[in-house]
């Protein structure tokens, strides 16, 4: 989730909204440089994505919500702490993830390098994912794109995550 990102997934929105003019003249609010944009409008901009795929789970509502209703450990308390340290992780570190500059950090690695992406990610597309990957240099390095995914892969598909992962650590395991 980065400015390059979000660029990528503005982009692509006003894209696929084609001649819906609702959501066409919602994405016109925005400035079309998505570096420009505020927490707010980077907050917005992620539920309108998110809502907009409605061929695949909803990492909020379809997710995260249920998952953690159903949990017979956690009780109404946890999941209001939970939404509150979600909120207060993203205001404390929101311009830190959306300046952030991978590139600069992370392209060479002595390690086996592992990505699993949604294939329908509306908040990191595909795309700025392939861009990444493709510059990092690792011995052993594999994208698994999800299929029927968006951005919380592990959770939406979890017996598909679970299969890959067990097969990378196989892997690993033998280099």
């Amino acid at each position: 989730m980065t400015s390059k990102s979000h660029q990528y997934a503005f982009n692509q929105a006003l894209f696929e909204t084609g001649n819906h003019v609702l959501s066409k003249n919602w994405l016109q609010k925005f400035p079309f440089d998505a570096q420009s944009w505020s927490a707010k409008q980077i907050s917005e901009f992620n539920i309108f994505s998110a809502l907009q795929k409605t061929d695949v789970a909803n990492m909020v509502t379809n997710l995260f919500i249920p998952n953690i209703l159903r949990c017979p450990h956690y009780g109404v308390r946890d999941y209001m702490a939970f939404c509150k340290g979600m909120l207060a992780s993203y205001r404390s570190l929101h311009v830190e993830l959306d300046t952030f500059d991978y590139d600069r950090l992370l392209t060479k690695i002595a390690i086996p390098f592992y990505v699993f992406q949604g294939e329908h990610d509306p908040i990191t597309p595909m795309q700025a994912t392939r861009m990444y990957f493709e510059r990092v240099q690792a011995p052993e390095k594999r994208m698994i794109e999800v299929p029927g995914a968006g951005h919380l892969c592990m959770f939406a598909k979890p017996g598909y995550f679970l299969e890959k992962v067990s097969g990378l650590r196989r892997l690993v395991l033998t280099i």
